[in-house]
C-alpha cells in the first residue's frame, strides 16, 4: 500500500509539473479573433521624434476619453530597430469597421483640437504606412501556463513571417499541426501567437515572446523542437517539408512597446488572461 501511495504521489508531481508548461486554452479563448494592424515605416533619423509624437497623441486621446468616462480601446505596439512600428487592436467582429466612434460634441471638439493635429506632423516622418487585418489562429497559437503576459516584463518579440505556395496549403497546415503538438511535448517555455494576414500580405505571422533576445536564443529552434518531439529522422523530414512549402520567409527582431500606446500597468499584452 505504501509503495502504491508513493507511485501515485510521483505521478501527480509529474502531471503538475507538465501542466505548468502545457497549453492554457482558456487564455487563447479570451482573445479577439480579428485584429486591425497599422504599420508605420519611419525614417531612421526621425524615429525618436516619431515616438515622442506617437506617445503624446495616444496619451492625449486616452486622457480625454477617461475624463469623460468613455471606454478606452487598448492597442498593442511593437517596433524594430530599422523603423517599423506595428500597432494591433482587437476587434469583436467585422461590423466594427463600419462603426465610427459616436463621441459627444464636446469630446469631438477636444479631439479636433488636442489629438488630430498630431497626425499631420507624424505623417511627415514616415517613409510609408498602411493597414492590414490579421486573423488569430487559436489552433496554431501556443501559450504555456507559466507565460507572463505583462508587456513590461516580456519585452522581446521575434516575428517570423511565412508565405506559402498555394498548392502547398494543406501540407503546410498539417505540418504546423504537428509542430504545435511538438511544442507541448517539448514543454516549450515561450508563447507563440499565430496570425494570418487576411487583408494585407497574405503571410502567416508567428509572434514569439521572451524577456529578451538572449533568452530567446538559448531555447530550441523549430527544427530542434521537431527533432526532440519526433526523433531525428521524422523531425528533420517534417522540418524540410515545412520549408519546401514556402516561397518566402522573413525573420524580424522587435521590442514590445507598451509605453507608446499608453497601456496601463494592469493591462496585459493582447489582453491575454493572467
Amino acid at each position: 500500500m505504501r509503495i502504491t501511495h508513493y507511485i501515485v504521489l510521483a505521478a501527480l508531481f509529474v502531471l503538475l509539473n507538465l501542466s505548468s508548461y502545457s497549453q492554457d486554452s482558456t487564455q487563447l479563448s479570451s482573445l479577439p479573433t480579428i485584429y486591425t494592424v497599422h504599420i508605420d515605416a519611419v525614417m531612421l533619423s526621425l524615429m525618436q521624434r516619431f515616438e515622442q509624437l506617437d506617445a503624446a497623441q495616444v496619451h492625449a486621446r486616452n486622457e480625454i476619453l477617461r475624463e469623460h468616462n468613455l471606454p478606452v480601446t487598448p492597442s498593442y505596439e511593437f517596433s524594430t530597430s530599422d523603423g517599423l512600428y506595428f500597432s494591433l487592436r482587437g476587434r469583436k467582429s467585422y461590423t466594427e469597421f463600419d462603426q465610427r466612434p459616436n463621441y459627444p460634441d464636446d469630446v469631438r471638439k477636444l479631439m479636433n483640437e488636442k489629438v488630430n493635429p498630431y497626425s499631420d506632423t507624424v505623417h511627415t516622418l514616415l517613409r510609408i504606412h498602411h493597414n492590414e487585418i490579421w486573423l488569430l489562429d487559436p489552433k496554431g497559437s501556443y501559450i504555456p501556463r507559466k507565460f507572463n503576459p505583462d508587456p513590461w516584463v516580456n519585452k522581446y518579440l521575434h516575428l517570423r513571417s511565412e508565405w506559402v505556395k498555394p498548392p502547398m496549403n494543406a501540407t503546410y497546415d498539417s505540418i504546423l499541426t504537428r509542430f504545435r503538438a511538438a511544442l507541448d511535448k517539448q514543454k516549450y517555455p515561450f508563447a507563440c501567437i499565430v496570425f494570418y494576414s487576411q487583408y494585407g500580405t497574405g503571410a502567416n505571422h508567428y509572434l514569439w515572446h521572451a524577456r529578451n533576445h538572449a533568452e530567446f536564443l538559448k531555447e530550441s529552434s523549430p527544427e530542434q523542437i521537431l527533432v526532440g518531439a519526433y526523433g531525428s529522422d521524422e523531425g528533420e523530414k517534417l522540418y524540410q517539408e515545412w520549408q519546401d512549402c514556402l516561397f518566402r520567409a522573413e525573420d524580424i527582431d522587435a521590442d514590445v512597446r507598451p509605453e507608446l500606446t499608453d497601456l496601463r500597468k494592469e493591462q496585459t499584452w493582447l489582453d491575454i488572461k493572467r
